[in-house]
């Protein structure tokens, strides 16, 4: 990291309060961009005009410093974003993403870079998603780690439907200008919000959203919420509404928070849905429209299990049991390809011990438990 940009991060961390007024010439300066250029993965899908990292690196130092003298000016625009549909469980068109041209990739980088320095010292403990050095299973650890070991009694899980097409812009430069002073960068990142996507031969343009595939935009999701519901719920819902323990885990658009004392639970729901859609927003339900507040018991492992089952996070399949007290246990992928052949060894009390839950259901019912053996 550069020694300017240690800097900027220095003085973040002593002041939070401070606002950056001098920023745009780190991103205009080559060698920054040379950094973010280098850094890229070539491999990537290629934006609407073609070009991979490969061609544009052919010239690489004058693309550069033409790069550069254009941002110094304020004469670069960010163009159209090229459409693309990945699979997506339970749609049929799939999941949309926007592709951008590889120069515009570099500029993202670029400020995706000097921006990190000032909010990575502002962001709660509370958000792991698209942050440096944190993943799915470091919150999946923290999050079993709170259940089992704090006073948790009920769980809330929701996500925000839609939030990556429903991000207010207007909302959003008001977030930034908390921390963020230099015209010329608010301007830039603005203009690449109202760059528009290019799909079906049409470019569309729009008022809100910051388009999923673009490096920019999972920062620019962080801020938003880190506003929106990570300062609301640690510094308003958790001192003044909540007796109990209150315990937030967010990844992204997706949030787990743990109560001790039951009754606030749906309260906090209902405050939740009521802040998120004060910026035009709104927090998504299951098909039946339920709110997800699940009870959770300590003292009934079985109860416990199943709850724990159905907290999800991308890409993290948990692997639980008991231990010889009857505690819930558990471990993340990560952490049982580091114990070799224990996995196996945890794979196996799992079946065993959710046959014998089936059988005692089973028996419970007056069923015969020896037909789920065949």
């Amino acid at each position: 990291m550069a020694t300017d940009l240690k800097r900027i991060r220095e003085k973040a961390s002593k002041n939070r309060n401070e606002v950056f007024t001098s920023l745009w010439h780190h991103v205009c300066d080559v060698d920054h961009l040379r950094v973010c250029y280098e850094t890229l993965d070539g491999k990537k899908a290629v934006g609407i005009d073609g070009v991979d990292k490969k061609v544009y690196g052919e010239n690489l130092e004058s693309n550069l410093k033409e790069l550069s003298a254009k941002l110094q000016r304020l004469g670069y625009r960010p163009q159209a974003k090229r459409r693309h549909y990945i699979p997506k469980a339970g749609s049929e068109k799939g999941r949309p993403l926007a592709i951008s041209n590889f120069e515009d990739k570099i500029v993202e980088k670029a400020i995706k870079v000097v921006l990190e320095q000032i909010y990575e010292e502002d962001f709660e403990d509370s958000s792991y998603g698209y942050r440096p050095g944190r993943t799915p299973h470091q919150c999946l650890d923290d999050l079993g780690r709170t259940i089992q070991q704090k006073r948790v009694s009920y769980v809330v899980e929701a996500d925000i439907r839609s939030f990556f097409d429903k991000v207010n812009h207007d909302w959003l430069m008001k977030f930034l200008g908390h921390r963020i002073g230099d015209k010329r960068l608010l301007r830039m990142i603005e203009r690449m919000l109202k760059a528009g996507i290019l799909e079906d031969g049409l470019v569309q343009t729009s008022e809100e959203g910051t388009p999923q595939g673009s490096i920019l935009s999972p920062l620019l999701s962080n801020i938003y919420l880190h506003y929106v519901l990570d300062l609301w719920f640690n510094k308003r819902v958790a001192p003044k509404w909540c007796k109990g323990g209150a315990y937030l885990f967010r990844y992204a658009d997706d949030f787990v928070a743990c109560f001790d004392v039951s009754w606030r639970s749906p309260r906090v729901h209902e405050l939740a849905e009521g802040q998120v859609r004060a910026i035009r927003t709104s927090l998504g339900r299951g098909k039946d429209e339920v709110p997800g507040i699940r009870a959770i018991c300590p003292r009934k492992c079985e109860e416990a299990r199943r709850e724990a089952r159905r907290v999800h996070l991308p890409g993290v399949r948990p692997l639980l049991w008991k231990d010889q007290g009857g505690l819930l246990q558990g471990q993340t992928p990560n952490q049982s390809q580091e114990t070799g052949s224990e996995s196996e060894e945890v794979h196996r009390v799992v079946q065993k011990e959710s046959l014998l839950d089936d059988q005692r259901a089973d028996v419970a019912s007056g069923e015969s438990p020896n037909r789920r053996l065949s």
